[in-house]
């Protein structure tokens, strides 16, 4: 009966169009908070690439997650993309589950393993499954944070193999409002053939996170970031926003 209030909330995510674009993605972090509540909202925006499958492409991700303990998190995620003005379409939804390994303070960094698993609303999509290693580090005024991420696909269209990817974020910590820094994402191609050549997506750019108001119990967070494409494989530059809803219970 504790969590009787997911449920009207799942039931109308359920029912929202969402997607997810590989390139720029969110930076995860390691941290599970007992007793709190997050719906999430992030989209992207990308850029001129000439033409190709990313050329003004935008994703839409929800994300609704609940940390049962102090190490444990549930989460529901539902994504959709829109390639043109007239394109948009719900992609995939999908569920998630984090446990955090260590805390800074007992280690010299907090860890976290997280599993998504992704099912697709057409057929003619496969399902699609990753595990992430979550790492981050704060010394003095900055937080780092890594994320290196595994992923396969599932099902009769599956591309064969499993794919590498990571993202990396430095932060300045100034105060709880503005907190400026840097990101970068990278793809790597199949684990049995990884390269850092322009046959794959890598974005670089400034960002910034902090929190936009507070009250009893919660806040609401922002992170915005725009980044430049590296390689042929990517757009020119590519745009994301992102809001969070926490609440402690």
């Amino acid at each position: 009966m504790r969590y009787f209030f997911l449920r009207p909330l799942l039931a109308g995510l359920l029912m929202l169009p969402v997607a997810a674009l590989a390139g720029v993605g969110k930076v995860s972090t390691p941290a599970v908070t007992e007793g709190e509540f997050e719906i999430e909202y992030t989209t992207i925006r990308y850029g001129d690439d000439g033409g190709n499958k990313l050329n003004n492409a935008q994703a839409h991700v929800v994300e609704l997650e609940y940390s049962f303990t102090g190490r444990f998190m549930l989460g529901l995620e539902l994504a959709g993309e829109r390639e043109s003005p007239q394109s948009f379409q719900g992609e995939a939804y999908g569920v998630e589950a984090q446990y955090e390994l260590t805390k800074q303070g007992d280690w010299w960094f907090a860890s976290a393993a997280k599993a998504e698993y992704a099912f697709p609303f057409h057929e003619s999509d496969a399902s699609e499954g990753e595990v992430k290693l979550l790492l981050q580090r704060r010394q003095g005024p900055t937080r780092w944070t890594a994320n290196i991420n595994l992923q396969r696909e599932f099902g009769a269209n599956r591309r064969h193999g499993m794919e590498l990817s990571s993202a990396l974020q430095g932060l300045y910590l100034w105060n709880k409002h503005i907190n400026p820094g840097v990101e970068w994402f990278a793809d790597y191609g199949a684990t049995n053939n990884l390269t850092l050549s322009n046959e794959e997506g890598h974005y670089l750019g400034p960002v910034i996170t902090g929190e936009l108001f507070s009250f009893k119990g919660g806040e609401i967070e922002y992170v915005a970031g725009y980044y430049r494409g590296l390689t042929s494989a990517s757009a020119e530059d590519a745009a994301r926003l992102q809001l969070s809803y926490e609440i402690r219970f």
